[in-house]
């Protein structure tokens, strides 16, 4: 008699459509934040990367214009394969790698090939090669 009466058939239904409310709103919320959070990811490692990007940029033109200005031809100032620049990028690294603000990240620095250049941690997958596949 209980299961028959209508107070019970509205109160089975009215739990039904709040389940599956609560379910589709939290999977909704579930799935949108976790697109947030990996697109804030994202953007925070391009900007620490553009920034890195850039700070070798100024110190590779730095040595350039030194260069240039004690008379070297600059146009042997192609980052690509060449042989200073990897030197500027270790030596740049060397020397950022205490810095406070770069402490809790791990940069890698890698030539057109894949292969390491310069890393701020020298056991972090030694010796592998990286393709760049993106």
């Amino acid at each position: 008699m209980l299961f028959k009466s209508i107070r019970f058939k509205i109160t089975i239904l009215y739990m039904a459509m709040l389940a599956v409310t609560l379910a589709a709103f939290s999977i909704f919320l579930y799935l949108n934040l976790g697109r947030s959070l990996h697109l804030d990811t994202d953007a925070l490692l391009r900007s620490k990367a553009e920034g890195v990007e850039d700070s070798i940029d100024m110190y590779w033109e730095t040595e350039k214009l030194e260069a240039a200005n004690e008379g070297a031809d600059t146009e042997v100032f192609n980052k690509v394969n060449n042989i200073n620049f990897i030197k500027i990028a270790k030596h740049w690294v060397e020397e950022r790698s205490g810095d406070p603000k770069l402490m809790d990240i791990i940069i890698q620095i890698f030539n057109a090939d894949g292969t390491r250049i310069a890393s701020s941690k020298k056991d972090i997958w030694k010796g592998h090669i990286f393709k760049n596949n993106f």
